[in-house]
Order: C-alpha cells, then structure tokens, then sequence
C-alpha cells in the first residue's frame, strides 16, 4: 500500500473529533496565510464572484431560507440574553409574567434609545458580544412600557391611574 492510499484511509477512519481538532490548530496556524489569499482571490474576481452572489441571492427560495434562519437565529440569541438576566427563572424583574413572548430586556437605569441611537445595534446581539455587561434586567412588556412612560410600575405602586388622578388634581 502506498503512502497516499495509507493516509486517505487513515484519515476515513480518524474519529470526528480529532478531524476537527485538526481543521482548527490548521486554521490557527495558517490564518495569515488564508486571509492574504481569499482577499487576493476577491481583488482579482470581484466581478465574477458578485455575479454569482446576486444570480444566488435573487432566489426566492434562498431569501426564505435565509430569513427563515435569520429568526431562528435572533430567537437563540434572544433567549439566551433573557435566560442569563432573568437569572434561569425566565420572569419579570416586577411581576410575576413567565410568557416568554412577553418578555424583554430592560436598561435599569433608562437610557434605552440613546443606546440604540449610539450603537444602532440588534440589543440582544450586542449584549452577548459584550459578555452580558451589567445595568439590564428583564421585564414584561407591561412592565417596561410603564416604566419607560410614567417613571413607575403599578405592580409596586399601586394604579397608575389613580396616581395620575392625584397628580392632576381631578
């Protein structure tokens, strides 16, 4: 048996793991290398290779595919930021709402929309990219948009309606 036959077949009956350990130590050690190369190959194939981008992407069945993975996609990462904050009890930091649609993140200290003006960012991805950074919480929809408009939520202060009245006067 010759030495090419003898790797091919060595490398057919390699466990999965240890492929994979090879690919990354292999990507590790020649990521310069491959960088320089792929960005080489897009310099001198720049035309061709957005021809077939748009050929491919004009499809209507892979623009659903694609958005079909894109909310799988922010689902997960979702959950996850809502797992980590609500501490695994998946509720409301005010209420006891455990519907996972209604919930959400909350910045504690408000300054949600200069955050969103700032880093113009999917919030739930920046978070985890930020390794869960401090100053969230979770809260029910109810809960946050109360917050956000009146200062309070009625699950600890009572009516926000008859807190209104009392402020107005009527």
């Amino acid at each position: 048996m010759d030495k090419r036959t003898y790797n091919k077949l060595y490398w057919e009956r390699m466990p999965p793991e240890k492929k994979a350990e090879y690919h990354r130590t292999y990507y590790q050690r020649h990521k310069g290398e491959r960088k320089s190369y792929s960005t080489e190959y897009y310099l001198q194939n720049r035309e061709k290779i957005l021809g077939y981008t748009k050929k491919w992407a004009g499809k209507p069945e892979v623009r659903i595919r694609a958005m079909a993975h894109k909310k799988k996609y922010r689902q997960n990462i979702r959950m996850r930021c809502i797992d980590h904050y609500s501490g695994g009890t998946m509720e409301c930091a005010c209420c006891p709402e455990k519907i996972y649609e209604f919930l959400t993140i909350d910045h504690i200290n408000g300054g949600g929309t200069r955050h969103k003006k700032i880093h113009n960012a999917f919030l739930y991805g920046w978070l985890i990219k930020n390794n869960f950074p401090e100053g969230f919480r979770v809260l029910c929809m109810n809960c946050n948009f109360a917050i956000g408009m009146y200062g309070l939520c009625a699950h600890h202060d009572g009516s926000l309606l008859v807190k209104e009245k009392a402020i107005i006067g009527k």
